[in-house]
């Protein structure tokens, strides 16, 4: 499916951004560690200068309960749909 083809290549892109020098900070690194310890899956860093936002999936029923969770720690959590126009991001 050309999602999971999509996914797996941002990944790849990503695992070797990651190891780029100046590009995770020590908050990066702990906002990181507060997804993966949370079952995120983190796809990609997106912005510039060691800051930005985490690009995540989390397939689980507990989704509502995590954001919630990373709420309580001051953490924003928003969905993201991928069309034919790229991504999109509504807060209400």
């Amino acid at each position: 499916e050309i999602n999971i083809l999509l996914k797996e290549s941002i990944s790849k892109a990503w695992s070797i951004k990651r190891k780029m020098v100046g590009v995770m900070n020590e908050e990066l690194f702990e906002i990181e560690e507060q997804l993966i310890k949370r079952n995120f899956n983190i796809i990609k860093l997106l912005g510039a200068g060691s800051g930005g936002y985490f690009l995540v999936s989390y397939n689980s029923q507990n989704q509502l309960q995590r954001k919630m969770d990373f709420e309580k720690i001051c953490f924003q959590i928003k969905k993201v749909e991928i069309d034919h126009v790229g991504a999109v991001s509504w807060s209400i």
